[in-house]
């Protein structure tokens, strides 16, 4: 009996050991697995592979950008004709229709005037009548001047020297004087004649047709002083020259061919509210030597802007924000750069460059990552 429990108490001291032999041999293998591995060795760095673009060589300029618009000439003036007298029209010009070109000075139409011609004798005769009562009035202040010399009096008032009748016979011959003149002025009012070269535009008055006074007669428009309005933009405006310094124009008709040349001095003081446009004004004084222009004819304006340094085209491509580029320096690595927009030409772009001088390569292909200093490989433009 002594024996058997001596053998079921060794089994039980030996367990005791079994985890802390598996704790420390855990331990040794982490430690072997920790130092084990081999030090990293100083070596030369991975090369970043050279990015293939394509490119475009542009070498800056100084140019000037013509800004293009187009407008409808107008009539500077234009003048609705109305009668000064009444009465009936006694005559009516042959060119006094719609659409006809008349004269500086021509006659139009031709009120009937014998009323005004009656009215013109009796005034003639009133101012001859007026003449005679101031010649008597005159010759009677004479006398009345030699009475008083007679008498030998030292004192002769106004009224002995007949002073209140000879001013009222003088005013007397100004009077009818005046309405003489109205009486020739209403005469000449019969005829209505063009105050300028124009061409009729409207008719109101007709052969026989009794007028009044201030009654319509027509319009006419003025053929030789023309309006050209023409709209821009505000960036468009900053383009061009100060208008106070004149901006010079060259205008084409509907087929491209040049018109004439102008100077524009004018601007709208406000901006069309509906377009946010503004518009530049020009006067247009047609002579016999100018070519044939009309009010309501279309045309187009080419105006020459300002003078741009350091300028160059772009393709629309090559924009990769609103004011930057892409550039090849000259170490063959990507730089960015910024340019301001003038204009717009088809697809390319105008640009202005802040100090880039020489040749110019402007990156044309799409970089999905751009980074300034990657490097670019010999490219092919």
């Amino acid at each position: 009996m002594a024996f058997a429990q001596d053998q079921n108490n060794e089994p039980q001291g030996s367990g005791r050991w079994t985890p802390l032999v598996l704790l420390l041999g855990g331990l040794a293998i982490a430690f072997l697995i920790a130092n084990g591995k081999p030090a990293p060795v100083a070596g030369p760095a991975a090369e970043i592979s050279a990015l293939p673009v394509a490119f475009v060589n542009r070498t800056p300029q100084s140019r000037h950008l013509n800004v293009s618009t187009q407008g409808t000439l107008e009539s500077r003036r234009e003048t609705q004709l109305t009668a000064q007298v009444s009465g009936t029209v006694s005559e009516v010009s042959e060119h006094f229709a719609r659409g006809q070109a008349v004269l500086e000075g021509e006659m139009l139409i031709h009120i009937d005037p014998r009323d005004y011609e009656i009215a013109l004798k009796e005034t003639e005769a009133q101012l001859a009548d007026a003449k005679q009562m101031l010649a008597m009035e005159r010759g009677r202040a004479r006398q009345a001047k030699r009475e008083w010399r007679d008498l030998g009096s030292q004192e002769a008032n106004d009224l002995f020297l007949r002073k209140p009748q000879l001013a009222s016979a003088e005013a007397g011959v100004a009077a009818a004087e005046a309405k003489l003149q109205r009486a020739r002025l209403n005469v000449q009012r019969t005829r209505i004649s063009a105050p300028y070269a124009g061409v009729v535009s409207q008719v109101s008055a007709q052969l026989g047709q009794y007028l009044p006074a201030g009654g319509a007669v027509g319009t006419l428009t003025d053929a030789r002083w023309l309006e050209l309005r023409l709209p821009v933009s505000s960036h468009e405006l900053s383009l061009l020259p100060p208008v106070k310094d004149g901006i010079e124009a060259t205008i084409l008709g509907n087929d491209g061919q040049e018109l004439f040349q102008i100077t524009i001095t004018r601007l709208q003081a406000a901006a069309d509210p509906q377009s946010r446009f503004l518009y530049l004004i020009a006067d247009i004084r047609l002579n016999d030597d100018s070519p044939p222009l009309y009010a309501g004819q279309f045309v187009e304006a080419k105006l020459q802007g300002k003078l741009f340094d350091n300028t160059i085209a772009v393709p629309q491509n090559a924009l990769r924000a609103r004011d930057e580029l892409w550039i090849i320096d000259k170490d063959q690595r990507l730089q960015k750069t910024v340019a301001r927009v003038l204009q717009q030409k088809g697809e390319e772009f105008i640009l202005s460059l802040d100090t880039q001088a020489g040749n110019v390569k402007v990156i044309t292909s799409y970089i999905a990552q751009p980074k300034a200093g990657m490097p670019i490989n010999e490219p092919q433009g």
